[in-house]
């Protein structure tokens, strides 16, 4: 994904979110509206089809 993309996302256990399944691997660029959210996985989407956008609650280590 970095190289398609040209920047690397940051990757974090799922655990450390409330609203969203455990146990999965996450590649998170960052937080953002709902509107910036958007654009960030339709260009996401030019490398990885198959990206979305989820919304959840850090609870932290």
């Amino acid at each position: 994904m970095e190289k398609c993309l040209g920047v690397a996302p940051h990757y974090i256990d799922s655990g450390f979110f409330k609203g969203l399944r455990q146990g999965l691997s996450l590649a998170i660029f960052g937080a953002f509206s709902k509107e910036k959210a958007a654009k960030v996985q339709a260009w996401a989407r030019r490398c990885v089809p198959d990206a979305y956008t989820r919304t959840a609650v850090w609870i932290g280590d």
